[in-house]
């Protein structure tokens, strides 16, 4: 599988993944609200752990992770904020289009309390 645009390592997928799940991972990033998170979680994960392979009990793991509102990274909530934010629509470079958001953008979100879009 290639990597993802904003990735580093390349994600491997094993053959137990559906193949609808694969092409989502397998595309550029899209400008879709719940395939793009997909995306980003998956691209963490490769960053975290760049040896390993994703099979279907991995990501079903990831995502509950990554929906995770006891998580203190809280993701999905933090996606969900980014995504609905007053000014994403008229953000330079987000223009309201998800596909544009990096998984480094999304930290950034995070790490800023969710309050101002990254630059």
């Amino acid at each position: 599988m290639k990597s993802l645009e904003s990735a580093g390592p390349e994600i491997h997928v094993a053959g137990d993944v559906d193949k609808r799940i694969r092409d989502i991972l397998d595309s550029p990033p899209l400008n879709d609200y719940v395939r793009r998170q997909m995306q980003l979680a998956v691209e963490r994960f490769g960053l975290e752990h760049p040896n390993d392979t994703i099979d279907h009990e991995t990501l079903e793991q990831l995502m509950m992770a990554w929906s995770d509102k006891e998580s203190p990274s809280h993701y999905s909530e933090a996606w969900k904020n980014l995504a609905y934010h007053p000014d994403f629509e008229k953000h330079p470079r987000f223009q309201g289009d998800y596909s544009k958001v990096t998984l480094e953008d999304l930290e950034a979100f995070i790490k800023n309390g969710s309050n101002d879009l990254p630059e």
